[in-house]
């Protein structure tokens, strides 16, 4: 019903048969007002003609119907969001718990008789992106690790008595000789085997601990960009001064090379590697370094000329106590190309050794540039 400011009636649509007829007083209510049988609302109207009241009316039925519809709906909606966010959460937590399980399965698949790890487990949710996969690198990563702990236990007591026993034998002999033995020169010639063998037994402690401590102290060590060229060239000239009987050769640019890592560390894994040259080049061959640059990283290479690898299978020459030469001397615990795999891989690199026409070339790859 619509009542202009005369309080007239200008137009008026019959009511339904359960409600009462409008009033054209009804119309100035501001308020809404609720009756048995209905709800009604004024609203003012303004035009350029006059001023008027529209006056709507609806029964309460319909509203309550309208309003018990609208919340039927919304209960079905709301069950039906509830439902499929369930089934969702049902076939995740099912497929999170079959992968859980299968990772258990891989795990115990890898275990011996004597519950150790028979080889290097290969995890079939390695690549996956969420938790799983995540866990499952941490449990390879750990797994890696307690397997070189667990060979370097199984390893270190026999090579340590191999190593330990001969410079003990001299030690022993010589004191027994020392003891009954008048002849001051042969006297002389006795206390310098031991202390010969005194002097092997420490360098094989002082090898032995640097080996096992060396990984943990590695995690901990900031890195950095330094002159690979330089500390080569330093390395090599220092070593060429000093080691006169072979041949030293140099391959690096006369440009700086920047690489990051830990220039100490490099330096360290490069005394390793001519070190380990040096021991089995024969007087009077030739040793040589060098560097190249390939663009996103650099490669370190050191060759020398002498026996060639004798590597068994299954054996990796830079793994702990593993020998991959001849060594006539004795001198050797399989540690040096170790400690320089250690070095590499903190640096983001790979190492490699192979054989030459004139000898034997190890080579580091893959070290980073800043």
């Amino acid at each position: 019903m619509v009542v202009d400011s005369d309080g007239l009636v200008i137009a008026k649509t019959p009511p339904p048969v359960e409600m009462q007829s409008l009033r054209a007083s009804d119309a100035w209510h501001l308020d809404p007002v609720m009756t048995d049988q209905d709800i009604r609302i004024s609203v003012p109207l303004t035009t350029e003609s006059g001023r008027y009241s529209v006056l709507i009316a609806a029964p309460i039925s319909e509203i309550v119907g309208s309003a018990q519809r609208t919340l039927v709906t919304l209960a079905w909606q709301t069950l039906g969001v509830l439902a499929l966010l369930i089934f969702g959460l049902s076939i995740y937590s099912g497929r999170l718990a079959e992968r859980i399980t299968r990772l258990r399965r891989e795990l115990k698949s890898y275990l011996d008789t004597r519950d150790r790890f028979s080889s290097d487990p290969v995890l079939s949710d390695l690549e996956a992106s969420d938790e799983v996969g995540e866990l499952s690198r941490d449990v390879q990563q750990v797994l890696r690790d307690l397997g070189r702990y667990t060979t370097f236990l199984e390893r270190i007591p026999r090579t340590l008595r191999h190593e330990l026993s001969n410079p003990m034998s001299a030690v022993q002999s010589s004191l027994e000789l020392l003891s009954d033995e008048q002849d001051p020169d042969q006297q002389a010639r006795l206390r310098a085997t031991a202390q010969r063998g005194i002097q092997k037994l420490e360098s094989t402690l002082a090898k032995v601990t640097e080996a096992a401590s060396l990984e943990e102290a590695l995690r901990d060590e900031d890195q950095h960009g330094f002159d690979v060229a330089r500390v080569t060239r330093d390395a090599v000239g220092s070593i060429a001064r000093t080691v006169t009987n072979r041949h030293w050769a140099t391959d690096i640019p006369e440009t700086s090379m920047l690489v990051l890592g830990n220039d100490l560390r490099f330096e360290q894994m490069l005394d390793k590697l001519l070190d380990n040259a040096r021991d089995f080049t024969p007087e009077g061959n030739t040793i040589t370094v060098g560097l190249s640059d390939q663009i996103n990283s650099v490669v370190l290479w050191v060759e020398n000329e002498g026996p060639s690898l004798r590597v068994q299978d299954g054996v990796d020459a830079f793994q702990m106590f593993s020998g991959t030469r001849n060594d006539s001397t004795g001198s050797h615990l399989g540690l040096g190309l170790y400690v320089v795999r250690l070095i590499a891989e903190s640096m983001g690199a790979r190492v490699a050794i192979g054989n030459t026409e004139r000898g034997v070339r190890v080579e580091v790859t893959g070290i980073r540039v800043p």
